[in-house]
């Protein structure tokens, strides 16, 4: 069904609700406008709790059209309606048509916009100014307060929601003709939808939490992160006076021997992704790492738990260039320090699995490019070891204990590689010559040759044609300030996120409970009883999600399974969360004593 023609009605939705942190929304009214015969639906928030069903078709003869549908579907899921059959998101379609292009630089009359992703910088990039609502922020703050609500104020709101439905529709009218742009349409489109739906499942199902102890821990937080700050700084020296030194950290880099990227000015980095980069690359970083991520993300511990003790927040659906969700670093559970996810724990009978893909993306790159050997090398379960054996480096009986410092040494020229650094880069990152890391270089394109070539090809295909297209249709179109990094590892980032949205909507479409998707992960609770079938299940949608997108099912995958009252652990907060808990004893134990000393 890839034309618009093939629908009986499309109808243009809105929902107004009021979302407390942590929390499912609260629905307070509705409204849907058939854009065809012109008919209205508008519903209060009685008449909305009141109903058992959409007050219009839902089946798939119908096209449900939103702006950033996944908050629409949430609706429909806490009033027990049943779920839309077909849903397309014009906040989706948007990203599509223009994905790597800014929409200033398409549309320079409008540089003094800013424009940004919201329905009224939409309408505006459109020409649409009649329906831009300058009330719109003032209206959404309203609706969040959630009432009650005098007859005026229900009505100026009820206004405020039909005024929307029409800017949607009259959107509508103008992005349907682009629809055929996309390099696989309408379905895609309306399997982007499907995806929302699954989206929408783990943002009203949400992550369990430990939240006697979450509790605890917010109210003693700035005990912690003064303890933290002393503990972590005994081992790196790089804070002074409780605040962090770019001058000792700069000196720390130089005594290592570690190469650090720098902004525009020439200012060390400091950025989350910079230092989540820097923990996956370099050992001796991590705790370091985690500190920064924790101050950074986590000036106050922000992350959303609601009431029933489930982490919620907005996952932010098709927001990065690759297509992935980029929820909230600070109120994702998932999004804040690697140790802070041991509050996650599943109630009592229940348990979660915890499913990812194993070096999912040099698999990917080895299907598209067809490279036999690097197929092999992702076989064999190791695969640095096993490109230093290829190398040369390595002999076959080699060990990861018997021969770490090599297989290390290979690990770092392949993140390297993949992060896009040339000699200068790695030479610096391994502490060795340029003309070792140029040979080290050498090995890896002599060795993945067929890799190398096939990556030459689409990238100069891809600047020919300025645009990238995944395997299920996700587009990436270049400009002259497109970086070259992007275009190189597009490929398989976006690829990983198509593999990802495939296996959520089959999983959601199983009667699966998912919960959370994390890159290349989901987490999925289930009865304890049930934890081991269910985690073979889970695993085997995953291979299928993988042969689905790429044609092949030789994909890896792992699974740790965690039961009640066992928590969750992340391997990089190990470290840090025996040292959290005792910080926060001891910043309990003094809060106390100031309260009895008061007393």
């Amino acid at each position: 069904m890839n034309s618009i023609s093939k629908f009986e009605r499309i109808i243009a939705i809105d929902f107004e609700f009021a979302t407390p942190p942590g929390e499912v929304p609260g629905v307070n009214w509705r409204g849907a406008y058939e854009i065809c015969s012109k008919r209205w639906w508008k519903l209060d928030q009685r008449e909305c709790l009141d109903r058992r069903s959409s007050p219009f078709p839902t089946d798939p003869s119908t096209l449900l059209v939103c702006f950033y549908a996944t908050a629409e579907l949430n609706c429909f899921k806490v009033l027990g309606w049943e779920m839309p059959a077909r849903v397309i998101d014009l906040f989706v379609l948007q990203r599509a048509l223009y994905n790597g292009l800014p929409l200033n630089w398409l549309k320079p009359d409008l540089e003094d916009q800013k424009l940004g992703r919201g329905l009224n910088d939409s309408l505006l990039f459109h020409g649409l100014h009649e329906f831009v609502n300058p009330e719109k922020k003032e209206m959404q703050q309203l609706s969040a307060a959630g009432g009650p609500f005098d007859s005026t104020t229900m009505g100026a709101l009820i206004e405020y929601c039909t005024s929307d439905v029409a800017a949607t529709a009259a959107l509508f009218g103008k992005l349907a003709p682009k629809i055929s742009q996309l390099p696989k349409g309408l379905d895609w489109l309306i399997y982007a939808g499907a995806y929302q739906k699954a989206v929408s499942s783990m943002e009203i199902r949400g992550v369990p939490i430990d939240y006697p102890l979450f509790t605890k821990m917010r109210e003693n937080w700035e005990g912690i992160k003064k303890g933290l700050i002393e503990k972590v700084n005994a081992n790196y020296g790089v804070f002074e006076g409780g605040s962090f030194s770019f001058a000792r950290f700069a000196n720390y880099l130089k005594r290592h021997g570690i190469p650090w990227e720098r902004t525009a000015t020439g200012r060390l980095k400091d950025d989350a992704d910079t230092w989540r980069n820097a923990q996956c690359i370099y050992p001796g970083l991590v705790e370091l790492a985690q500190l920064k991520l924790t101050l950074r993300d986590m000036r106050t511990l922000t992350v959303e738990v609601g009431k029933d003790s489930r982490n919620r927040c907005m996952l932010s659906v098709f927001s990065s260039i690759t297509s992935r969700n980029q929820p909230s670093t600070s109120k994702f559970i998932f999004g804040n320090a690697a140790w802070l996810r041991g509050l996650i724990r599943p109630p009592k009978g229940r348990a979660l699995i915890y499913c990812d893909y194993t070096s999912q993306e040099p698999f990917i790159a080895a299907v598209q490019s067809g490279d036999a050997n690097l197929m092999e090398c992702y076989l064999s379960g190791d695969i640095y070891l096993s490109f230093a054996k290829m190398a040369g480096a390595a002999p076959e009986d080699a060990t990861k204990t018997s021969h770490s410092a090599v297989r290390n040494k290979f690990k770092t020229t392949v993140l390297a590689l993949q992060y896009g650094q040339g000699i200068h880069g790695l030479a610096k990152r391994l502490n060795i010559c340029g003309v070792e890391a140029r040979h080290l270089i050498e090995n890896h394109k002599r060795t993945f040759s067929k890799f190398w070539g096939w990556n030459a090809r689409r990238c100069n295909s891809a600047w020919g044609k300025s645009k990238l297209v995944t395997p299920l249709g996700w587009p990436l179109h270049l400009h002259p300030g497109t970086n070259p990094r992007t275009v190189m590892n597009f490929p398989m980032q976006a690829t990983g996120a198509d593999i990802l949205r495939q296996l959520c909507i089959q999983l959601d479409r199983g009667g699966f409970d998912l919960c959370a998707p994390i890159h290349d992960a989901v987490l999925v609770e289930c009865d304890d009883c049930d934890v081991y079938e269910v985690g073979k299940a889970v695993q085997d949608e995953m291979v299928q999600a993988a042969a689905t997108v790429l044609g092949d099912d030789r994909i890896k995958t792992d699974a740790k399974i965690v039961c009640h009252p066992d928590r969750y652990m992340d391997e990089r907060g190990e470290t840090l969360w025996p040292e959290m808990m005792r910080l926060l004893e001891t910043s309990h134990s003094e809060a106390s004593c100031v309260v009895d000393q008061t007393t």
